[in-house]
């Protein structure tokens, strides 16, 4: 499931972000131990929109997503991922997928899945992932937003 763009932070108001930063915060400051040869990054939020079914029933095309670009990877959650190329060469785009652990071979490297077993490219697929391929955690799914019905005066309730 790849996403498209990396929105700027826009107020979303339905998620009380600082407990959500607080949950994804490192712990200290300084390198990560995914990391510790290179200073860690201050993780910041950001939005993107998903696109593709690989990771149905869990996320629907369109869904909007808030991560934080920059955080400690958590097992089992949600991440968004740098996949290798394809066989052509070509470069993949940014996907969402579940981080179900690090690759029992080799303790540094990931492994993600996809929640659709019938579509998408995962670990099964491409193998594990080094940890500079795993770029945000997400942190929640927004709701989607409807219009309100417009009055016959042309205000709106």
């Amino acid at each position: 499931m790849s996403v498209s763009g990396r929105a700027g932070w826009q107020d979303a108001g339905v998620v009380n972000l600082r407990s959500a930063l607080r949950r994804w915060w490192p712990e200290r400051g300084g390198a990560g131990h995914d990391a510790p040869h290179r200073r860690r990054e201050v993780p910041r939020p950001g939005l993107v929109r998903v696109r593709g079914v690989s990771m149905e029933p869990t996320l629907h095309d369109g869904d909007l997503l808030l991560v934080l670009w920059g955080a400690r990877p958590r097992v089992g959650g949600l991440v968004v991922c740098e996949l290798p190329r394809d066989d052509d060469g070509v470069a993949r785009p940014l996907s969402v997928k579940r981080l179900t652990g690090t690759d029992p071979a080799d303790a540094t490297r990931w492994w993600v899945e996809r929640d659709n077993p019938t579509v998408g490219v995962d670990s099964w697929l491409v193998g594990s992932l080094e940890a500079t391929a795993l770029r945000a955690a997400v942190l929640t799914r927004l709701p989607k937003l409807t219009r309100l019905p417009m009055r016959p005066g042309g205000g709106s309730r």
